[in-house]
Order: structure tokens, then sequence, then C-alpha cells
């Protein structure tokens, strides 16, 4: 699903206020000085990477992306705009892909020459619904210099030609229309809305649907004309969990100049009339809201957010409400935000959910002294908590700059990462990324390699998009020495978890085939027992890898080494190294044909026994003693057999001293 950000995230609300239509602009190219930090709790972030030859392909100097997905670990896409000639506004779509772990190059969105005769296009939103399958939407200016609204799909890891949304030119008389949000359930299932400008020149919401490989025509989302009455309306947010089953959110104007936040939900492929968000007509007093983030983790089961304008007419607040099993609750300021906000001046811009009632959403406020703050807040089994303080960004955030949490996205409940922005000592706006792991969040640092790439001392990070696994990837802009601004992405690997390994035991010579069941596994690169490497490793799945033991001794940790790091020491995930176990007498050593006589095994390395053979039957009612003795009954059998012991040491071996003799 796409969460897309603006490029400057007040721009909407701005344009709302002056009573501009929601239309695309260039970038601003002058940005403040900056650095780029990270934080994490649990996990790895690469150090960040220009992809290969972009500085060739970016010659116009200005280049961002702009949203990015990813359809399993290490596959995944950021897509956005670069321009192509020295000296020229000339904006082209720009894609870049990673697959397998590797980030190829980034290159132009194949059949947007043809489209952007007027030269200036770009990727707003993608989604991937599995590796190789995208769908990416944006906007470009034709031959007339009208603004067009087009997607572009990734088919088998193949991306191709771009084209006009269908039934969009029909409905853009006006000749300025875009896609801002794409969100794809499964593969050929997506849905994506923006926004068209009618004949009468009144921005109107645009929704259009993929149905099985093939796209419909677009239409006017229902009832937003009724709700629309002086018209600027726009899609700003798509979450589809299953096919045909989507929510949209965004803003209208209502007949009193108003701006009002609005849903829509997709039932059965079936859009119902927009609707104004339940519980906004109480909080919006000063006529100013909008929905900037929708995300379901299920059917009947999302969340939303965005901005409202209070009583006092000049106080911007944040909103946050909530679906469960198919009815929305009424929208809520965000808990405790309001004593934090002292400025008032507040907004919502991220909103994710890693399961049903539990999200996580952010965004920024005034404090009291006028300086922008970053906020977080979680939601957790269907309760939003109170809102806090980026971790960390206290000691970063040393002056006014900066415009808060810019982007959320969680894999699971309470596992989740942001990135949002500063203002640092020299007055820059940095941006920083943020991970929650098991419900905590961490602190802000510095990201690795970024230090390197901006000599400018500007850049920004426009997007994470995290995996259902844990890993994710973080995409934005930087400033060169030659103040060129360049993109760069890079990746989070989540530290491996071992759960169990199973068998947990084995003999000392080693080659026990042994399963390693865990999280975050994939990407091994080393399994370690102890401090002897393991061979033969094979991901069975993305939880459970499969090795050979190596030969070795005692109780040993096993820990798996990814990207991420090593596993960490748990009780869980220790193995057992037995000794082979050694039969030295029997008593007696002779019984009934009709088995039943209780037997005293003495010897060593018996514990752990996993069965007691005599002959090749099993002996019941087997009791350890001691690691040297054990008590079994005998099986039914005939003439002399050897009493062998079986342990994860292995096999005893026969000898005379083991020898049972059945008697008639």
């Amino acid at each position: 699903m796409s969460q897309h950000r603006p490029r400057t995230k007040v721009a909407a609300l701005v344009a709302l206020a002056v009573g501009g239509l929601l239309v695309a602009t260039a970038p601003l190219a002058a940005m403040a000085a900056s650095r780029v930090v990270v934080a994490h709790t649990s996990g790895v972030w690469s150090p960040a990477i220009e992809p290969a030859g972009f500085s060739t392909l970016n010659q116009g100097g200005y280049s961002e992306i702009l949203s990015m997905s990813c359809g399993s670990p290490g596959n995944c896409t950021g897509v956005g705009d670069f321009r192509d000639v020295a000296h020229s506004e000339r904006t082209q779509a720009l894609i870049v892909n990673e697959v397998h772990g590797k980030w190829g190059s980034a290159f132009k969105a194949p059949g947007t020459a043809k489209l952007n005769a007027g030269g200036f296009a770009q990727l707003y939103t993608v989604s991937c619904a599995a590796p190789g399958y995208c769908v990416a939407g944006g906007g470009y200016r034709d031959a007339h210099g009208g603004f067009q609204a087009f997607l572009v799909d990734q088919v088998h890891g193949s991306w191709q030609s771009a084209f006009e949304v269908p039934g969009s030119a029909a409905l853009n008389a006006g000749g300025t229309a875009s896609i801002k949000s794409v969100s794809c359930a499964s593969i050929g299932n997506c849905s994506a809305g923006g926004h068209y400008v009618d004949g009468f020149g009144h921005a109107q919401a645009l929704v259009v649907s993929e149905v099985g490989g093939t796209w419909g025509t677009a239409s006017e989302l229902a009832g937003s004309a009724s709700l629309n009455i002086d018209g600027n309306a726009v899609v700003e947010s798509m979450s589809c969990p299953a096919p045909g089953e989507c929510v949209a959110g965004g803003s209208y104007k209502d007949g009193s100049l108003g701006f009002q936040g609005f849903l829509a939900v997709e039932a059965s492929g079936v859009w119902s009339n927009a609707f104004e968000v339940p519980g906004t007509s109480s909080l919006n007093k000063g006529a100013l809201a909008s929905v900037s983030q929708v995300w379901c983790s299920s059917v009947g089961n999302c969340s939303a957010g965005g901005t409202y304008r209070d009583a006092t007419f000049h106080n911007l607040q944040a909103f946050v409400v909530t679906e469960a099993h198919g009815t929305w609750g009424d929208a809520i300021e965000v808990p405790g935000l309001g004593a934090m906000n002292a400025g008032g001046a507040a907004h919502l811009y991220a909103l994710s959910c890693g399961g049903a009632a539990s999200c996580a959403a952010g965004g920024s406020y005034l404090d009291a002294s006028k300086k922008i703050q970053s906020f977080l807040v979680d939601e957790v089994n269907g309760h939003w908590g109170g809102a806090f303080e980026v971790p960390g960004t206290a000691a970063l955030n040393v002056t006014s700059g900066g415009e808060g949490v810019a982007s959320i996205s969680c894999s699971a409940p309470g596992t989740c990462s942001a990135a949002g922005d500063y203002g640092d000592a020299s007055g820059g706006a940095p941006v920083y990324v943020v991970n929650e792991t098991a419900g905590r969040w961490g602190s802000a640092v510095e990201a690795p390699g970024t230090a390197q790439l901006n000599k400018g001392d500007s850049a920004t990070i426009f997007q994470v998009a995290c995996t259902a696994q844990g890993s994710c990837v973080a995409g934005g802009n930087y400033r060169s020495g030659g103040g060129q601004y360049e993109v760069f992405v890079m990746d989070y690997y989540p530290t491996p978890v071992v759960t169990s390994v199973a068998p947990s035991a084995g003999p000392t010579r080693g080659g026990t085939p042994t399963v390693i069941h865990g999280s975050h596994l994939a990407g091994v690169t080393e399994v370690l027992f102890g401090a002897r490497r393991a061979t033969g490793l094979r991901l069975v799945n993305l939880g459970a890898l499969r090795v050979i033991v190596p030969p070795g001794s005692g109780t040993v940790m096993v820990r798996v080494r990814t990207q991420g790091g090593f596993s960490p020491p748990s009780p869980r995930a220790r193995f057992v190294y037995a000794r082979m176990p050694v039969v030295r007498a029997l008593g007696p050593a002779t019984g009934s044909s009709r088995g039943g006589e209780r037997v005293e095994i003495r010897g060593a390395n018996l514990g752990g026994v996993i069965a007691v053979l005599f002959g090749g039957r099993r002996a019941t009612h087997v009791v350890t003693v001691n690691p040297d003795v054990l008590r079994v009954s005998a099986p039914r059998g005939g003439g002399r057999v050897d009493v062998r012991v079986v342990t994860h040491g292995g096999v005893s071996s026969p000898s005379p001293r083991d020898w049972f003799t059945y008697h008639r």
C-alpha cells in the first residue's frame, strides 16, 4: 500500500487555506542545509547509497524518490522524478528497483516520453502486490500544457508502457489531473485515487480500479459531488486489504467555503457514497479539515487520520478515526497532543497499521516556544494512547526547522518504522528514521553512509516502506557538493530471532540435520553452534532454516547471522551435544520370551534416552534413574539379542556386555 508524503508537507493545507487547486507543483530546489539521521532498536540500517549511474541520468540536478513499496523482503520499488536536461525544469518520471536485495540502476518510466510532451512527469505513488508486480501512478504534462493522470504496471518484473488513466481525459476538461495514491490487494487487483478538474474549473475526486489485470474506466468518486459543492476535492490516500475492498480518504470543499475530510468505502468492487468523517463536524469548527492517511489491516478494520482547524479558527489540530468490524467510530483529537501543541499548529501526516486495531501515527506540532516538534502516537487493541515527542529528537531538534514525522510503516503490531524532520544547530532541516520493536520506540542516530553522500548538507527521506517480515526500505534525496539533488535508498534488516531448534541435541561428531525456527531468517549468511559454523544452510521458509550441525561438545548457543546481525542468545536457542551411550552391564541378563522382565541397564551417557532396543524390538516403561542407569521392561523375544540404547548422542555399540538371553 502506498502512503505518500507530499514533498512539502504543509503544501496541501496551504492550498486549501487559499482556496487553490490541489495540483502537481515543481519541486522546491532551494532547501535548507540538513543531515540525515536514523534510529533503531533491533536491527541494522545499511549505508545509504545512490543507485548506480543515477548522476548521469539526473543532468538537471534535481531528483527525488517520493514513494516506495516492497513485494517481499529485498524486492522493492521506489518512484519519483528527475530532471534530464542541464539548466532545465524538464522533469521525468523515475523508477528504481531492488531485486533479491540489490538495488539496480534508476531509469525513466517506460512510455512516458511519448506522453510527457510538455516535459513535466512525476510518479507520486507505488504499490507492490508481490515481487515483480507493482503499480505506480502520477501525473504528466501533455503537448497542450495540460496535466493528465497516468499509471504504469510492472508485470513479472518488467515495467510496461505508461498509459493515461482510462476515461480520465473525458473527465479532465480543465486539464489538471493526477493519481495521488494507489493500493494493490493482490496481483492485478488494485485501486487508485487522485483528482481531476472539470469543465467548470472545479477539482473533483477521481477513482479507478484494476480487476483481474485490466484497468477499468476512471470515474468521479461516488457521492462526492453532493459533498463537494464548492469544487475542490481530492483523494489523498487509498488502502485495499482485499480485491475490490478498499477505503479512500481525502478532502472536499463544502457549500460554506469550508474544507472537510471524507472517507469512502469500496465493497465487492463497488464504491459507496463518500461521507464526511464521523465526528469531525464537532471538531472542525474552523472549516479546514483533510484526511491525509488511510490504512486497512483487513476488510472492515481500518484507521485514518488528518488535520483540522478548531474553534479558535487559527489552531490546527490532528485527529484519528478507527473502523472496527465495518463500523466507523467518531474522529477524536489525537490524545495528549493538545497539551503539547501550545503553539496551535499540529498536523498528522503519517499512519500505518501492523494489525487490526494496532496502528501508529505521527506528524508535527508547535510547542510553546514556537518550535516545530515531531510526535508519535500508538493504537493498541483499538485504544489510541497519548501522543509523545519522538524519542531522541529533543537533543537533535535545536532550532525551529523540520516538519515532523512524514512517513510510517508497520510490519506487525508494535513493530514499525517512521521517518521525519527536525531542525539542526545550523538551521537546516535534517531527517530521521526511528524504529519501534515490541511496542517500544528507539532513539535517533545518524544514518550510515549519508555523511559521505550529503556534502551539500541538505537531505530528505520521503518514505519508509516495510514488509510483513520486518525488513524496510527508505528513500529520498540529498544535495551533493556540487549542489545537485540526487536520490538515495537504504535498507533496514531486522535482527534474526531463534525461537526453537529441532532436534535440539545430537552426537558430538556432528552431521545431524536440524531445523532452526524463528523470525527474520531470510538472507542468512552464517549459523554458529557455539564457535563452529554449521553447513548445508537452506531456507525452508521465512520462519525455518535447515542446517547440518557441526562437531562440538557440551551445551552451546545457536546463533543465526543475517545482514541484521546475530540473533540474541536465548534459552530456546540451545543445542546439546550428547556423548555416545555405552552399555556395560544388564541385570538380570535373562528373561522370559513373553517379555515383561524388569531389567536394569548400567553404563554411561544414558541420559536423554530416546529408545532402548532388545534386538529389533523396543523396550517399554523406560525410566532414567541417573545418567548412568536405566530401568526398562523387556519386550517379547527369543534367543540372544544385543540391548542397545538410543540417545541424541547415537546408538550404543554392540558388545558381549549388552547380551540378553530369552528362555521359554
